[in-house]
Protein backbone atom coordinates (compact mmCIF):
# COMPACT_ATOMS: atom_id res chain seq x y z
CA UNK A 1 0.00 0.00 0.00
CA UNK A 2 0.73 3.52 -0.27
CA UNK A 3 0.00 7.01 0.12
CA UNK A 4 -1.65 8.55 -2.89
CA UNK A 5 -0.49 12.10 -3.43
CA UNK A 6 -2.57 12.98 -6.24
CA UNK A 7 -5.87 13.00 -3.47
CA UNK A 8 -5.51 15.39 -0.56
CA UNK A 9 -1.82 15.21 0.40
CA UNK A 10 0.19 19.40 0.20
CA UNK A 11 3.32 19.04 -1.16
CA UNK A 12 5.84 22.01 -1.43
CA UNK A 13 8.62 21.93 -4.20
CA UNK A 14 12.06 23.67 -3.16
CA UNK A 15 14.64 24.56 -5.58
CA UNK A 16 17.68 26.98 -6.21
CA UNK A 17 17.46 26.44 -10.23
CA UNK A 18 16.50 29.03 -11.77
CA UNK A 19 13.56 27.49 -14.41
CA UNK A 20 13.82 30.17 -16.98
CA UNK A 21 17.09 29.27 -17.68
CA UNK A 22 17.27 27.48 -21.40
CA UNK A 23 20.33 25.27 -19.58
CA UNK A 24 19.92 21.05 -18.45
CA UNK A 25 19.19 22.19 -14.80
CA UNK A 26 16.89 24.84 -15.97
CA UNK A 27 14.59 23.04 -18.33
CA UNK A 28 14.45 19.73 -16.60
CA UNK A 29 13.37 21.73 -13.42
CA UNK A 30 11.25 23.99 -15.23
CA UNK A 31 9.05 21.17 -17.29
CA UNK A 32 9.17 19.08 -13.73
CA UNK A 33 7.57 22.40 -12.13
CA UNK A 34 5.15 22.34 -15.15
CA UNK A 35 4.21 18.66 -15.16
CA UNK A 36 3.82 18.93 -11.25
CA UNK A 37 1.59 21.76 -11.30
CA UNK A 38 -0.84 20.35 -13.58
CA UNK A 39 -0.93 16.98 -11.78
CA UNK A 40 -1.70 18.62 -8.38
CA UNK A 41 -3.33 21.70 -9.21
CA UNK A 42 -3.72 23.79 -6.61
CA UNK A 43 -2.50 21.53 -3.70
CA UNK A 44 1.39 21.68 -4.66
CA UNK A 45 3.16 25.15 -3.90
CA UNK A 46 6.65 26.29 -5.05
CA UNK A 47 9.66 28.06 -3.58
CA UNK A 48 12.04 29.11 -6.88
CA UNK A 49 14.72 31.80 -7.04
CA UNK A 50 13.39 34.89 -8.76
CA UNK A 51 13.54 34.46 -13.15
CA UNK A 52 16.94 36.04 -14.30
CA UNK A 53 15.04 35.86 -17.57
CA UNK A 54 11.13 35.95 -18.98
CA UNK A 55 9.23 33.30 -19.66
CA UNK A 56 6.17 31.68 -20.64
CA UNK A 57 4.86 30.17 -17.53
CA UNK A 58 4.06 31.18 -14.09
CA UNK A 59 3.05 28.25 -11.25
CA UNK A 60 0.16 28.68 -9.90
CA UNK A 61 1.32 29.24 -6.14
CA UNK A 62 5.14 30.19 -5.81
CA UNK A 63 6.75 31.82 -3.77
CA UNK A 64 10.13 33.81 -4.91
CA UNK A 65 12.99 34.22 -2.89
CA UNK A 66 16.21 37.20 -4.48
CA UNK A 67 18.95 35.57 -5.92
CA UNK A 68 21.64 37.90 -4.53
CA UNK A 69 24.61 35.11 -5.07
CA UNK A 70 25.29 35.66 -8.51
CA UNK A 71 28.51 36.21 -10.17
CA UNK A 72 31.19 37.00 -7.54
CA UNK A 73 29.68 35.31 -4.95
CA UNK A 74 28.44 31.78 -6.90
CA UNK A 75 29.16 28.29 -5.25
CA UNK A 76 30.40 29.65 -2.12
CA UNK A 77 29.76 29.86 1.47
CA UNK A 78 28.14 33.20 1.01
CA UNK A 79 26.12 31.64 -1.66
CA UNK A 80 25.15 28.36 0.63
CA UNK A 81 23.58 30.20 3.49
CA UNK A 82 21.97 32.89 1.95
CA UNK A 83 19.78 30.92 0.00
CA UNK A 84 18.65 28.25 2.12
CA UNK A 85 17.87 31.09 4.49
CA UNK A 86 15.88 32.85 2.26
CA UNK A 87 13.88 29.09 1.53
CA UNK A 88 13.24 28.57 4.93
CA UNK A 89 12.02 32.22 5.40
CA UNK A 90 9.44 31.48 2.06
CA UNK A 91 8.41 27.81 3.92
CA UNK A 92 7.55 29.53 7.06
CA UNK A 93 5.35 32.04 4.72
CA UNK A 94 4.10 28.62 3.04
CA UNK A 95 3.15 26.46 6.16
CA UNK A 96 1.91 29.55 8.18
CA UNK A 97 -1.94 28.80 6.88
CA UNK A 98 -1.91 25.27 5.41
CA UNK A 99 0.45 22.19 6.49
CA UNK A 100 2.38 20.28 4.44
CA UNK A 101 2.61 16.93 3.69
CA UNK A 102 5.48 16.76 2.01
CA UNK A 103 8.71 18.81 0.59
CA UNK A 104 10.75 18.00 -2.80
CA UNK A 105 13.84 18.99 -3.56
CA UNK A 106 15.76 19.53 -6.15
CA UNK A 107 19.38 19.27 -4.22
CA UNK A 108 22.06 21.11 -4.43
CA UNK A 109 24.84 23.51 -2.53
CA UNK A 110 22.62 26.13 -1.94
CA UNK A 111 19.62 24.26 -0.33
CA UNK A 112 21.74 22.13 2.18
CA UNK A 113 20.77 23.96 5.47
CA UNK A 114 17.51 24.22 4.34
CA UNK A 115 17.15 20.19 3.74
CA UNK A 116 18.93 19.91 7.39
CA UNK A 117 16.28 22.60 8.93
CA UNK A 118 13.51 20.59 7.65
CA UNK A 119 15.21 17.31 8.69
CA UNK A 120 15.59 19.04 12.51
CA UNK A 121 11.95 19.64 12.54
CA UNK A 122 11.08 16.63 11.38
CA UNK A 123 9.26 17.37 8.26
CA UNK A 124 8.63 14.75 5.70
CA UNK A 125 10.79 15.12 2.42
CA UNK A 126 12.69 13.85 -0.77
CA UNK A 127 14.76 14.44 -2.90
CA UNK A 128 14.66 14.67 -6.72
CA UNK A 129 17.31 14.22 -9.68
CA UNK A 130 20.19 14.15 -7.45
CA UNK A 131 23.30 13.90 -9.59
CA UNK A 132 27.09 15.01 -9.17
CA UNK A 133 26.71 17.21 -6.18
CA UNK A 134 27.90 14.47 -3.92
CA UNK A 135 30.80 13.36 -6.18
CA UNK A 136 31.75 16.82 -7.06
CA UNK A 137 31.94 17.30 -3.08
CA UNK A 138 34.42 14.59 -3.01
CA UNK A 139 37.21 16.03 -5.33
CA UNK A 140 40.64 17.00 -4.01
CA UNK A 141 40.94 20.78 -2.81
CA UNK A 142 43.97 23.40 -3.22
CA UNK A 143 44.01 24.62 0.18
CA UNK A 144 43.64 24.35 3.58
CA UNK A 145 40.62 26.36 3.57
CA UNK A 146 38.91 24.65 0.63
CA UNK A 147 39.87 21.42 2.36
CA UNK A 148 37.82 22.21 5.20
CA UNK A 149 34.59 24.01 2.99
CA UNK A 150 34.40 20.85 1.29
CA UNK A 151 34.54 17.88 4.78
CA UNK A 152 32.08 20.26 5.97
CA UNK A 153 29.90 20.12 2.78
CA UNK A 154 30.35 15.99 2.18
CA UNK A 155 28.91 15.69 6.31
CA UNK A 156 25.84 18.19 5.19
CA UNK A 157 25.32 16.88 1.96
CA UNK A 158 25.73 12.99 3.44
CA UNK A 159 23.19 13.98 6.66
CA UNK A 160 20.83 15.56 3.79
CA UNK A 161 20.52 12.33 2.28
CA UNK A 162 20.08 10.12 4.96
CA UNK A 163 17.33 12.43 6.24
CA UNK A 164 15.46 12.05 2.94
CA UNK A 165 12.46 9.56 2.20
CA UNK A 166 13.04 9.23 -1.36
CA UNK A 167 15.61 9.83 -3.75
CA UNK A 168 15.43 9.62 -7.17
CA UNK A 169 18.29 9.46 -10.33
CA UNK A 170 18.41 9.38 -13.57
CA UNK A 171 21.50 7.44 -14.46
CA UNK A 172 22.48 3.51 -13.51
CA UNK A 173 25.96 5.18 -12.67
CA UNK A 174 24.45 7.75 -10.04
CA UNK A 175 22.13 4.45 -8.98
CA UNK A 176 25.00 2.83 -7.96
CA UNK A 177 27.07 5.95 -6.17
CA UNK A 178 24.43 6.31 -4.12
CA UNK A 179 23.61 2.93 -3.00
CA UNK A 180 26.87 3.01 -0.82
CA UNK A 181 25.11 5.70 1.11
CA UNK A 182 22.10 4.69 0.80
CA UNK A 183 19.34 1.30 1.33
CA UNK A 184 18.64 0.92 -2.10
CA UNK A 185 14.53 0.50 -1.31
CA UNK A 186 15.45 4.66 -1.09
CA UNK A 187 16.62 4.78 -4.60
CA UNK A 188 14.95 4.97 -7.95
CA UNK A 189 15.97 5.77 -11.18
CA UNK A 190 13.59 8.04 -13.03
CA UNK A 191 15.52 9.27 -16.09
CA UNK A 192 14.80 12.59 -17.85
CA UNK A 193 11.66 13.47 -19.71
CA UNK A 194 9.93 15.38 -22.50
CA UNK A 195 6.74 17.69 -22.32
CA UNK A 196 5.01 16.63 -25.09
CA UNK A 197 3.25 19.28 -25.00
CA UNK A 198 6.27 21.44 -26.32
CA UNK A 199 7.68 19.11 -28.28
CA UNK A 200 5.96 17.37 -31.50
CA UNK A 201 6.97 17.41 -35.28
CA UNK A 202 5.94 20.71 -36.78
CA UNK A 203 5.77 21.83 -40.45
CA UNK A 204 9.78 21.56 -41.73
CA UNK A 205 9.38 23.75 -44.91
CA UNK A 206 7.25 26.29 -42.82
CA UNK A 207 9.41 26.32 -39.72
CA UNK A 208 12.77 26.31 -42.17
CA UNK A 209 11.46 29.49 -44.14
CA UNK A 210 10.48 30.90 -40.76
CA UNK A 211 14.32 29.95 -39.34
CA UNK A 212 16.25 31.35 -42.57
CA UNK A 213 17.00 27.38 -43.43
CA UNK A 214 14.87 27.49 -46.67
CA UNK A 215 18.62 26.80 -48.66
CA UNK A 216 19.03 23.55 -47.18
CA UNK A 217 17.60 20.17 -48.21
CA UNK A 218 19.04 18.21 -45.14
CA UNK A 219 19.90 18.99 -41.66
CA UNK A 220 22.17 17.41 -39.32
CA UNK A 221 21.62 19.22 -35.94
CA UNK A 222 22.85 19.94 -32.01
CA UNK A 223 20.85 21.43 -29.82
CA UNK A 224 21.79 22.09 -26.11
CA UNK A 225 24.67 23.36 -23.98
CA UNK A 226 28.10 22.59 -24.12
CA UNK A 227 28.03 21.97 -27.93
CA UNK A 228 31.86 21.93 -28.34
CA UNK A 229 31.96 19.23 -26.22
CA UNK A 230 29.04 17.12 -27.42
CA UNK A 231 28.69 16.80 -30.92
CA UNK A 232 29.68 20.00 -32.81
CA UNK A 233 33.36 18.98 -32.71
CA UNK A 234 32.98 15.95 -34.57
CA UNK A 235 30.35 17.72 -37.14
CA UNK A 236 32.82 19.70 -37.89
CA UNK A 237 35.27 17.51 -38.55
CA UNK A 238 33.08 15.20 -40.83
CA UNK A 239 31.54 18.45 -42.72
CA UNK A 240 34.39 17.68 -45.99
CA UNK A 241 32.21 14.36 -46.56
CA UNK A 242 29.16 15.93 -46.10
CA UNK A 243 30.07 18.54 -48.57
CA UNK A 244 31.54 16.29 -50.96
CA UNK A 245 28.16 13.71 -51.22
CA UNK A 246 25.57 16.72 -50.49
CA UNK A 247 25.72 20.23 -51.73
CA UNK A 248 22.52 21.41 -50.15
CA UNK A 249 23.32 19.42 -47.02
CA UNK A 250 23.22 22.16 -43.56
CA UNK A 251 24.68 21.71 -40.06
CA UNK A 252 22.85 23.93 -37.02
CA UNK A 253 24.44 24.38 -33.82
CA UNK A 254 22.07 25.65 -31.22
CA UNK A 255 24.20 26.57 -28.11
CA UNK A 256 27.28 28.00 -27.50
CA UNK A 257 30.14 27.73 -25.02
CA UNK A 258 33.60 28.96 -24.83
CA UNK A 259 35.32 27.25 -27.57
CA UNK A 260 32.65 27.78 -30.55
CA UNK A 261 34.65 29.90 -31.80
CA UNK A 262 37.23 28.01 -32.45
CA UNK A 263 35.13 25.33 -34.26
CA UNK A 264 34.21 27.95 -36.88
CA UNK A 265 37.66 28.28 -37.64
CA UNK A 266 38.21 24.73 -37.99
CA UNK A 267 35.62 24.76 -40.40
CA UNK A 268 36.41 27.80 -42.47
CA UNK A 269 39.95 26.24 -42.60
CA UNK A 270 38.15 23.31 -43.87
CA UNK A 271 36.08 25.06 -46.45
CA UNK A 272 32.87 24.43 -45.13
CA UNK A 273 32.00 27.11 -43.13
CA UNK A 274 29.00 27.46 -45.37
CA UNK A 275 27.24 24.30 -44.25
CA UNK A 276 27.36 25.42 -40.59
CA UNK A 277 24.61 27.74 -38.97
CA UNK A 278 25.87 28.65 -35.53
CA UNK A 279 22.53 29.93 -33.71
CA UNK A 280 23.85 29.94 -30.58
CA UNK A 281 21.43 30.63 -27.17
CA UNK A 282 18.25 30.63 -28.80
CA UNK A 283 15.21 31.14 -25.99
CA UNK A 284 13.87 27.67 -24.90
CA UNK A 285 10.12 27.99 -26.73
CA UNK A 286 12.12 28.04 -29.77
CA UNK A 287 14.14 25.03 -29.41
CA UNK A 288 11.27 22.96 -31.18
CA UNK A 289 11.36 25.01 -34.11
CA UNK A 290 15.01 23.95 -35.27
CA UNK A 291 14.60 20.59 -33.89
CA UNK A 292 11.57 20.35 -36.65
CA UNK A 293 13.82 21.30 -39.26
CA UNK A 294 16.48 18.47 -38.32
CA UNK A 295 17.27 15.12 -40.15
CA UNK A 296 19.32 13.77 -37.74
CA UNK A 297 19.96 14.50 -34.39
CA UNK A 298 23.58 14.37 -32.63
CA UNK A 299 24.02 14.33 -28.84
CA UNK A 300 27.30 13.20 -28.20
CA UNK A 301 29.14 13.13 -24.92
CA UNK A 302 32.65 11.95 -24.08
CA UNK A 303 33.85 8.75 -22.94
CA UNK A 304 35.32 9.49 -19.76
CA UNK A 305 31.75 11.17 -18.61
CA UNK A 306 29.52 8.44 -19.71
CA UNK A 307 31.57 6.45 -17.83
CA UNK A 308 31.74 8.21 -14.74
CA UNK A 309 28.05 9.94 -14.64
CA UNK A 310 26.08 8.30 -17.31
CA UNK A 311 23.63 10.35 -19.81
CA UNK A 312 19.90 10.50 -19.89
CA UNK A 313 20.41 13.28 -22.07
CA UNK A 314 16.95 15.59 -22.59
CA UNK A 315 17.90 16.42 -26.21
CA UNK A 316 17.77 12.90 -26.84
CA UNK A 317 14.21 12.86 -25.88
CA UNK A 318 12.94 16.22 -27.25
CA UNK A 319 14.33 14.95 -30.48
CA UNK A 320 12.85 11.89 -30.65
CA UNK A 321 9.20 13.18 -29.86
CA UNK A 322 9.75 15.65 -32.08
CA UNK A 323 10.17 12.85 -34.63
CA UNK A 324 14.37 13.22 -35.49
CA UNK A 325 16.01 10.07 -35.54
CA UNK A 326 19.38 9.83 -32.63
CA UNK A 327 22.92 9.67 -33.02
CA UNK A 328 24.55 9.39 -29.44
CA UNK A 329 27.62 8.09 -27.59
CA UNK A 330 27.54 4.19 -26.50
CA UNK A 331 27.32 2.83 -23.45
CA UNK A 332 23.95 4.54 -22.44
CA UNK A 333 20.16 5.09 -23.58
CA UNK A 334 20.17 1.44 -25.02
CA UNK A 335 16.55 1.60 -25.95
CA UNK A 336 17.58 3.74 -28.69
CA UNK A 337 19.23 0.62 -30.51
CA UNK A 338 16.62 -1.88 -29.57
CA UNK A 339 13.87 0.06 -30.55
CA UNK A 340 15.74 1.17 -33.86
CA UNK A 341 15.17 5.24 -32.90
CA UNK A 342 18.96 5.76 -33.71
CA UNK A 343 22.60 4.42 -33.44
CA UNK A 344 25.23 4.35 -30.42
CA UNK A 345 28.29 5.35 -31.79
CA UNK A 346 32.17 5.79 -30.65
CA UNK A 347 31.86 9.75 -29.90
CA UNK A 348 35.52 9.92 -30.81
CA UNK A 349 35.18 7.63 -34.05
CA UNK A 350 34.09 10.37 -37.06
CA UNK A 351 33.83 7.57 -39.66
CA UNK A 352 31.66 5.97 -37.68
CA UNK A 353 29.22 8.76 -36.85
CA UNK A 354 29.69 9.91 -40.79
CA UNK A 355 28.48 6.51 -42.20
CA UNK A 356 25.58 6.86 -39.08
CA UNK A 357 24.66 10.55 -40.32
CA UNK A 358 24.53 8.98 -43.81
CA UNK A 359 21.75 6.66 -43.35
CA UNK A 360 19.31 8.97 -41.98
CA UNK A 361 20.05 11.53 -44.69
CA UNK A 362 19.11 9.27 -47.72
CA UNK A 363 15.96 8.40 -46.27
CA UNK A 364 13.15 8.91 -48.79
CA UNK A 365 10.67 11.09 -47.26
CA UNK A 366 7.54 8.18 -46.91
CA UNK A 367 10.66 5.94 -44.95
CA UNK A 368 11.29 9.64 -43.14
CA UNK A 369 7.46 9.99 -42.43
CA UNK A 370 7.42 6.24 -41.19
CA UNK A 371 10.49 7.14 -38.64
CA UNK A 372 9.21 10.35 -37.15
CA UNK A 373 5.64 8.28 -36.22
CA UNK A 374 7.53 5.95 -34.57
CA UNK A 375 9.66 7.82 -32.52
CA UNK A 376 7.29 10.16 -31.92
CA UNK A 377 5.02 6.93 -30.64
CA UNK A 378 7.22 5.71 -28.48
CA UNK A 379 8.14 9.19 -26.85
CA UNK A 380 4.23 9.44 -26.20
CA UNK A 381 4.78 6.06 -24.68
CA UNK A 382 7.80 6.27 -22.65
CA UNK A 383 9.30 9.15 -22.71
CA UNK A 384 6.98 11.99 -21.39
CA UNK A 385 7.24 14.23 -18.29
CA UNK A 386 3.58 12.88 -17.16
CA UNK A 387 5.24 9.39 -16.88
CA UNK A 388 7.89 10.41 -15.05
CA UNK A 389 5.61 12.42 -12.64
CA UNK A 390 3.20 9.46 -12.29
CA UNK A 391 6.22 7.12 -11.10
CA UNK A 392 7.40 9.48 -8.51
CA UNK A 393 4.55 10.36 -7.23
CA UNK A 394 3.83 6.48 -7.12
CA UNK A 395 7.57 5.98 -5.04
CA UNK A 396 6.88 8.63 -2.92
CA UNK A 397 3.76 7.68 -1.63
CA UNK A 398 4.80 4.03 -1.20
CA UNK A 399 7.81 5.95 0.89
CA UNK A 400 5.73 7.84 2.46
CA UNK A 401 3.69 5.17 3.90
CA UNK A 402 6.73 3.01 5.03
CA UNK A 403 8.95 5.72 6.87
CA UNK A 404 6.99 8.24 8.05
Amino acid sequence: MSVDLTRKVAILYISSVDISQPNGPGVNEREFVVSLSEKLTNRVSFILPKPENIFDWIPFKCFYYPVISRGLFKNTIFQIVSTSFMQIIKYLKATRKSKIDLVVFRLNYPSLFCVLCMRLIKQNYVIKTLGSTGINVKKPSSSTISFITRKILSLLFDMSIQGSLAIDVCTDQYFKYYSKKLPEEKLLKVENSVNIKRFYPKNKKEIKLKLGLAQFNKIVGYVGGSPSKRGAKQLVEISPKLKEQHLKWGIVIVGDDSQTHILKKRAKQLGTENLFVWAGVVPYEKVVDYISCFDVGIALDTTERLEKIGNSSQKIRQYLACGVPVICGKGTNRFIEEENLGFLVDSQNTEEIFQAVNTFIFYKEQEANNFSKKAVKYAYKNLSTDIAIKTRLKFWGKQLQQFS
